[in-house]
C-alpha cells in the first residue's frame, strides 16, 4: 500500500475518533506539563511526606534551593516552601506538581485529605517566606506574571469571569496556558463570549491533514490546529511558494524548508550536488562544541595551524583572524572568529584543540551529516577551503535544522560584530559577519552562515521564525554568481516565508 493510500486510510477510519477527541471534555486536574519554565505558573496535584521537618518540598520541575509560592485556591490560603528534593517521579504520578513536606501541607489543608489541587509560583531569591489565608485569584496573579501582552477590552477586570475562563482553557486543552495565543483564548473567553466553536475545530483538523498530508502528532501540531481554528493563522505551506521563480542564473540549487516538520516548501535543484564552501564551517564548530569544551579556557594559537590552509590557497587568499603564534586567547575568541568572521585557520585551531586527531574529527563531521539524514553530504576538511567538501540543498537544509537546536550556535552565528583582545599583548580585533543581510538587519535569524569558494560561487544558509505563527523556516541557497544576486534570492525566499 502506498504511503497517500495508507494517509487516507488512516484519515477515514480514525477522523471521528480524533474529533471525539478535540470535542471532548478533558478531567479538571491538569497534568504537570514538565515543559512548562521555572518561572510559569504550573497546576497540578501535590500530596505530602515525612523527611526533614519545615517548610520544604519535593519538585520535578524545580531546582533545589528555589522558593516556591504554593496556593490552595480551595481554602484561600498559601504557604511559601523551599525546595530540598526531587520529586514526585512523573512517570508513577503525572498530575503531581509537587509533595510538600506535611508541616507545609498542614498549612493547606487537613494531613488526611492526602491530596490536593495546588498552583505554584516561583519567588525571587532573598523574598521571605510566608503564609497567609487570604483569597487570592489564581487568574489574577498568573496573567500578571506570565501574561503582561493580554489586556481585556473592559475598563475593569472581573477576575471571577477570569478565573472561570482559566479553568475552562485547562480543561479544553488539559494543560497550562504557555504563550500569547493561549492568553489571548482566555481573556476572549472571559470577556468577549468566546465559545467553543466544534466545527471550526474539526474543520482546522481537516485542514491540517490537508496542509501536512499527514495526522497532528505532538503539541506543536494541535497548537496550529487551534491557531486556525480561531485565529486564521494558517502556517505557510508549498502553496505560498508557487509564485517564486528562481533561474539558473540566480542560483544553482536552493530550498525552503519547513524547520518543524521537515516538509520540503520550495526547492530547486535541492538534490544536486555541490561544493558548499565554508558552509563547512557551522558542521565544524558544532561537532567541536559536542565534545563540550570550556569556552572560556585560555589556549595558545600556532602558526602550524595555518599549514593545512596552504594547500588550498594562499593565506592572502583565505579567510584569517590575524593572530601571531603564541597569542593566547579564549577558546570562545576562536569559536567566534571561525562561525561570523569564517576564519579559516580558527576553524583549524579548534580541530587542534579537540582533543581528536584530524581525521577522527573529520570523520565524526561526516558521522554527524549522516545522522541528520544528510546522505549525500561529505567532507574531506574543515574548513570548506577544498572543493571536495559537497552537499545539497536539501541535505544542508536538514544540517542546518539540527544544527539550529544548539543555542551556543544560534547566538554567535547571528552575532553582527564581535571584539576580544589576545590576553598576553591586548591586541584587538573585531570580527564582523560575514552575512549583510544579518549586519544590517534585514531579517530576524535565529542561525546564519555564508560560503564562498571560485567552484562553489556564492552560498548562504539560514534560520529563522515566523513571530505570529511560530513557524520555523530554513533557507539554503547555492551557487550564487555573485553575492548580490545570493542575498536577493534568499531574501525573496525569507520574506515569502516570513511575510
Amino acid at each position: 500500500m502506498s504511503s497517500s493510500h495508507n494517509i487516507i486510510f488512516l484519515l477515514k477510519h480514525h477522523f471521528l475518533f480524533l474529533s471525539v477527541i478535540i470535542i471532548s471534555i478533558l478531567p479538571g486536574v491538569v497534568v504537570a506539563d514538565s515543559s512548562v519554565s521555572s518561572t510559569s505558573s504550573v497546576i497540578g496535584r501535590a500530596s505530602w511526606y515525612n523527611f526533614r521537618p519545615g517548610l520544604f518540598a519535593a519538585s520535578n520541575i524545580y531546582s533545589p534551593g528555589q522558593k516556591v509560592r504554593v496556593y490552595h485556591d480551595a481554602s484561600g490560603k498559601y504557604v511559601d516552601v523551599v525546595i530540598n528534593d526531587y520529586g514526585p517521579d512523573p512517570t508513577i504520578h503525572p498530575d503531581r506538581v509537587i509533595d510538600l513536606q506535611k508541616e507545609a501541607f498542614a498549612q493547606l489543608a487537613p494531613l488526611g485529605a492526602g491530596v490536593i489541587t495546588v498552583r505554584l509560583e516561583p519567588l525571587p531569591q532573598g523574598e521571605n517566606l510566608a503564609i497567609i489565608s487570604q483569597p487570592v485569584s489564581s487568574l489574577a496573579i498568573a496573567n500578571a506574571s506570565t501574561s503582561p501582552k493580554v489586556v481585556s477590552n473592559q475598563t475593569s477586570r472581573d477576575l471571577s469571569k477570569e478565573q472561570a475562563a482559566l479553568t475552562q482553557f485547562t480543561k479544553l486543552y488539559g494543560r497550562l496556558p504557555k504563550d500569547s495565543v493561549d492568553w489571548q483564548i482566555i481573556n476572549d473567553i472571559a470577556y468577549n463570549n468566546l465559545k467553543r466553536d466544534l466545527n471550526k475545530e474539526k474543520l482546522a483538523l481537516t485542514q491540517f491533514t490537508k496542509l501536512y498530508g499527514r495526522l497532528p502528532k505532538d503539541s506543536v501540531d494541535w497548537q496550529i490546529i487551534k491557531d486556525i481554528a480561531y485565529y486564521q493563522k494558517l502556517p505557510k505551506t508549498n502553496n505560498n511558494f508557487k509564485a517564486v521563480n528562481i533561474s539558473n542564473k540566480e542560483a544553482a540549487a536552493a530550498i525552503v524548508l519547513d524547520g518543524d516538520s521537515g516538509q520540503v516548501l520550495w526547492e530547486k535543484n535541492a538534490t544536486q550536488v555541490l561544493p558548499i564552501a565554508s558552509l563547512t564551517k557551522l558542521v565544524a564548530v558544532k561537532t567541536f562544541l559536542d565534545l563540550k569544551p570550556d569556552l572560556d579556557k585560555v589556549v595558545s594559537y600556532s602558526q602550524e595551524d595555518e599549514k593545512e590552509i596552504g594547500k588550498y590557497c594562499t593565506p592572502s587568499e583565505a579567510a584569517m583572524v590575524n593572530l601571531q603564534d603564541g597569542d593566547q586567547v579564549k577558546i570562545r575568541d576562536l569559536v567566534y572568529s571561525a562561525l561570523i568572521g569564517s576564519a579559516n585557520n580558527a576553524i583549524e585551531s579548534l580541530v587542534r584543540l579537540s582533543g581528536l586527531t584530524r581525521d577522527e574529527f573529520i570523520n565524526k563531521m561526516n558521522a554527524n551529516a549522516k545522522k541528520w539524514g544528510a546522505t549525500s553530504t561529505k567532507f574531506v576538511e574543515p574548513t570548506g577551503l577544498s572543493p571536495d567538501n559537497v552537499s545539497t540543498a536539501k541535505d544542508y537544509a536538514l544540517i542546518l535544522k539540527n544544527i539550529s537546536q544548539d543555542a551556543t550556535i544560534k547566538k554567535i552565528s547571528t552575532t553582527a560584530s564581535y571584539q576580544f583582545s589576545t590576553i598576553n599583548t591586548k591586541q584587538r580585533h573585531t570580527i564582523k559577519n560575514t552575512n549583510k543581510l544579518l549586519r544590517e538587519g534585514n531579517f530576524s535569524l535565529e542561525t546564519s552562515k555564508t560560503g564562498y569558494l571560485t567552484e562553489a560561487g556564492h552560498c548562504l544558509a539560514m534560520a529563522a521564525q515566523q513571530q505570529n505563527t511560530k513557524q520555523h523556516f530554513i533557507v539554503v541557497t547555492l551557487g550564487s554568481p555573485t553575492w548580490s544576486k545570493s542575498y536577493e534570492v534568499a531574501s525573496r525566499l525569507l520574506t515569502t516565508a516570513l511575510n
